[in-house]
């Protein structure tokens, strides 16, 4: 019985640590004044029409929308055909521009141990697919329940070279 118990317990310590590792602040999860959620509409009253807008639509009638502000910042979002809500919202932003900035300063060209001096605990993602050819991603979570990720895009020198914010609840 002894034995079952401290098994439960150091299970459930484990479980804690594990839940915990990985997640961020739900204020930081914003890439030059945009997070997660917020409307298409606001997105334009900041950064203007994009240089290229683009437009699929799944047969569950969801459209995803991606705007294009140049090869370094886009904002990605979805909506039902009639509206979501009434609108069309963001869930994913991709910033590979040194001047937009997470809440807490964090931007592309800026060494990662920055980042990792304020959230030390993050989740080493791999992505062999990239444009710069080596790469790490270190993601973190909001709270422990990955509804939005916030990863950092890491070179071998440790120099965060893209940053993301994405929904793991989209509209799809």
């Amino acid at each position: 019985m002894k034995k079952l118990l401290l098994f439960m317990i150091s299970v459930l310590l484990l479980t804690g640590t594990v839940c915990a590792h990985g997640t961020i602040s739900e204020t930081e999860m914003n890439i030059g004044g945009i997070n997660i959620g917020a409307s298409l509409d606001y997105v334009e009253q900041i950064y203007r029409q994009p240089t290229k807008k683009s437009t699929v639509t799944y047969r569950n009638g969801v459209q995803y929308i991606t705007y294009d502000y140049n090869a370094l910042f886009s904002v990605n979002a979805y909506c039902t055909l009639n509206g979501f809500n009434g609108g069309t919202y963001v869930d994913g932003i991709v910033c590979r521009e040194d001047n937009s900035s997470t809440p807490s300063g964090f931007a592309v060209g800026m060494p990662f141990k920055n980042v990792t001096a304020k959230y030390p605990k993050s989740r080493l993602m791999t992505n062999p697919q990239w444009v710069y050819g080596y790469r790490k991603d270190y993601a973190y979570y909001e709270y422990e329940y990955f509804a939005e990720m916030l990863i950092f895009a890491v070179d071998k020198h440790g120099i965060i070279k893209e940053i993301q914010c994405i929904s793991n609840v989209s509209g799809e």
